[in-house]
């Protein structure tokens, strides 16, 4: 870190981020080659961790398994692929072309892997790695196998046997030219035993830095001293992730005063549980391996969550807790050691917190993988290693601390509300248009409404009937989000299609994608469709429309299988795709009446995935809240402007807020509250829209609405009453006047407090949307009394 005395803020931790992700997308590829059935596919499984018989798993057997170049990824580390190459020795690979044809350059070093007697195989093969200058190392396996049988002798000596094994393994080696050969006796059934702790020390130290961090967090768990060595890897890196979480992405944590990113956070705890084998995944082949119910193995995590369960409402969690700790340190240290730091608002906090956050986290997964990897060797109990590891270091932060002191320097306040505020133009500015086509008759109108949640009869909703209606293409706003536009063209099938030129008349270049909508059977009109738009290069989807009707028409034959006619569906269409010179099509089975079954969310995911990051952010807002995924969507696109809006809220058109020490743009924070609640259908016109559609009264939904205003509810006396209300006005003045130390901090009307309370405030908003509009969802998918009725007369 003394390199990089001098260098701004954000220059070091570019420095940072490009480390980790170099880290994370370090690639480690490893060759296994050997003579056939010298247990090479148990070796490459052993290594991920992986049983024989589990799915993913190389395949093993008594006759030749693996006749070509198989790649085998990591379970949880996707980089590290270990290569099964084909057993040498037989007709198709003999050693002198072995190599070539096996694409030896591609590997960063090769494991000889024998059984029993060294060969000619053997021989011929070390040769040849020579030859091309490439580490190799030599496996002997089945070791356990040999030590079995030898234990039915007189005078048996374990270790005797090994050197002698050894010993003769070398020799030959030697007669290869190999000056130090290396030699390691395993077992596939054991990697604890005999010398697989060898093989990897040998492999780490001769591996580059990526690489040998690769290599330790993909190793399987087979002894504590590797549980440390993974320790040790993540430790390195943790003082960087809270650089990094401060610096890019960052947004404001509810109840604290600093911002982070939280999205990097979540994602390096699920890393730390994956590495250490305490997911799902790992604890069920852990189980099948060790022959224990995984419930067992559960049993024994008494600190870490269920990885499925780690997210961003857990992470916020967690550094409130964490905050306690850092709170009196921070304060202390802001002036000793990185005044600059607090030219970020709660810098010097959210480094901290987020530090001792991710440290406190890594030595509870230590623990807790501790206690499984007792459990599954039934050794010793869970609470025997409760007590195992020691406290965080604080004179190791502060170490970290003064590395950091030279090296932290910011941007003005006035110029990053600049760049905030050009962004969110953007986002609001941001125009996404959405072509739907088809035969008439299929339900184009239909599904319209059905993304726009809007009912077919309302008001500004698409034209349904059994005729055609639509003749020209019609724009169709979704409520609330005018920049956002789905276009239904005419109907093809018609006396007036010409393919030729059907896209030039509806004007395809103006539309971000197609979506083309399909009923029933493929006719000679989609064909020709679909090779203009392909002719175009424009990205298009297809939907079979109306799927709920064929199920029904399929429920009176006898047999009758659900999940078996989608398939069939699916298959018909894909097929038809294919002919249509389409073969990559991608097909959604959907109802516009069911917006939350068949392939409607997969859908909408699939677009989102596929759109921009600016047109991505426009349409999960935009779309209904028709599940609660769809609600967790727009909490988490909203919850990355928040400290974004509450900075310029702050630094643009900021006034002062009467009876309050701090100024903030009010009208802003009003329109942006409104926003909120357009978003989560929490207005007006959404409620009585969703009411129709689900045939119910709007009343019952306002009153599942408990925290928040409807819309045309917020006032700027709303949002000053809210501001006056909240509680953090009053305990964050201790945390002004600490930051009063820091000059620029100070060049904010009211300093830190004035950014913490306005982002304080819309991430208490915010909350409360979410969960008002989920009293409402709930509300919608109760059923009606007209469909109570049907039920009981059913």
């Amino acid at each position: 870190m003394a390199a990089m005395e001098g260098k701004s803020a954000s220059d070091v931790a570019a420095e940072i981020h490009e480390e980790l992700e170099a880290l994370q997308n370090a690639r480690l590829d490893i060759a296994i080659t050997g003579r056939s059935g010298a247990g090479k596919s148990s070796l490459v499984n052993a290594l991920r961790g992986m049983a024989d018989n589990e799915k993913d798993s190389a395949e093993t057997g008594v006759t030749e398994t693996t006749r070509e170049v198989k790649e085998y990824p990591h379970p949880t580390m996707p980089k590290v692929t270990i290569w099964d190459l084909p057993g040498i020795g037989t007709p198709e690979f003999t050693a002198e072309n072995y190599l070539k044809q096996v694409n030896f350059s591609r590997y960063d070093f090769f494991l000889i892997v024998a059984a029993g007697r060294f060969t000619e195989h053997d021989t011929q093969l070390a040769r040849e790695i020579q030859k091309m200058k490439k580490k190799f190392y030599y496996v002997r396996t089945k070791i356990d196998l040999n030590i079995t049988c030898e234990k039915r002798k007189e005078n048996f000596n374990e270790f005797e046997i090994l050197e002698k094994v050894r010993n003769n393994c070398c020799e030959n080696l030697a007669k290869t030219g190999e000056t130090s050969p290396r030699v390691f006796l395993m077992s596939r059934w054991d990697l604890g035993l005999y010398d697989f702790p060898l093989l990897l020390q040998s492999l780490e130290d001769d591996l580059d830095d990526l690489k040998r961090h690769a290599l330790i967090l993909a190793t399987p768990i087979f002894s504590k001293e590797i549980m440390e060595k993974k320790k040790a890897a993540l430790d390195a890196l943790i003082w960087k992730l809270a650089v990094v979480s401060l610096f890019f992405g960052a947004v404001p944590v509810p109840g604290l005063s600093f911002a982070c990113d939280l999205a990097i956070l979540v994602g390096a705890l699920i890393h730390f549980c994956k590495v250490f084998g305490l997911d799902e995944d790992s604890l069920r082949r852990l189980a099948a391996q060790v022959g224990k119910p995984v419930e067992e193995l559960k049993s024994a995590i008494k600190n870490t969550p269920v990885v499925a369960e780690i997210n961003t409402k857990l992470v916020i969690g967690l550094l409130s807790k964490s905050a306690v700790c850092a709170t009196l340190t921070v304060i202390e240290l802001v002036c000793d050691f990185v005044p600059v730091l607090g030219s970020i608002v709660g810098g010097i906090s959210s480094f901290f917190t987020t530090l001792f956050m991710l440290r406190s986290f890594l030595q509870d997964v230590l623990i807790d993988a501790t206690n499984v990897w007792a459990v599954a060797r039934s050794s010793v109990g869970p609470s025997e290693t409760a007590a195992m590891g020691s406290a965080i270091s604080i004179p190791a932060v502060f170490d970290e601390l003064r590395e950091l002191k030279v090296s932290l320097d910011g941007k003005t306040l006035s110029d990053v509300a600049a760049e905030i505020q050009r962004e969110m133009d953007l986002l609001e500015n941001t125009v996404l248009d959405i072509a739907i086509t088809g035969e008439t008759g299929v339900g184009k109108s239909s599904l319209i409404n059905a993304l726009r949640g809007v009912d077919d009869g309302e008001k500004d909703a698409a034209e349904t009937g059994v005729t055609q209606r639509t003749m020209n293409p019609e724009r169709y706003s979704y409520p609330g989000f005018s920049k956002i536009s789905i276009w239904d063209l005419p109907g093809i099938a018609t006396t007036d299609f010409r393919p030729e030129d059907y896209l030039e008349k509806v004007n395809f270049s103006q539309y971000d994608f197609f979506i083309v909508v399909i009923a029933e059977r493929f006719t000679l009109s989609y064909n020709k469709l679909i090779h203009e738009i392909l002719k175009m290069k424009k990205k298009c989807y297809y939907i079979r429309s109306k799927v709920d009707c064929s199920l029904l028409a399929e429920q009176r034959k006898p047999n009758f299988n659900e999940e078996k006619t989608l398939q069939e569906i699916r298959n018909y269409c894909c097929s038809q795709l294919e002919a249509a010179g389409e073969p990559l099509g991608r097909v959604f089975l959907i109802s516009s009446w069911h917006s939350d079954q068949y392939d409607f969310p997969s859908l909408m995911e699939t677009l989102e995935n596929e759109l921009s990051h600016l047109k991505r952010h426009a349409l999960i807002l935009a779309m209904p809240a028709f599940s609660r995924e769809n609600l967790r969507k727009k909490r988490a696109a909203i919850e990355g402007l928040i400290w974004k809006i509450s900075l310029v809220s702050c630094c643009v058109g900021a006034t002062p807020v009467p009876g309050l020490s701090f100024a903030c743009n009010v009208a802003m924070l009003m329109k942006v509250m409104r926003d909120f609640c357009l978003a989560f259908g929490l207005d007006e016109d959404s409620l009585r829209s969703l009411a129709k559609r689900v045939d119910k009264s709007v009343d019952i939904f306002k009153s599942g609405i408990e925290k928040s205003p409807l819309d045309d509810d917020i006032t700027t006396t709303y949002v000053i009453g809210c501001f006056s209300k909240s509680l953090v006005c009053r305990t964050l003045t201790l945390l002004e006047l600490a930051l009063d130390i820091v000059p620029v901090v100070s060049s904010l009307t009211g300093g830190g407090l004035s950014f913490v309370t306005t982002f304080y405030l819309l991430k208490s908003f915010l909350k409360d949307l979410e969960e008002d509009a989920e009293n409402v969802y709930a509300k919608a998918a109760e059923p009606s009394d007209s469909e109570r009725e049907m039920q009981y007369l059913a």
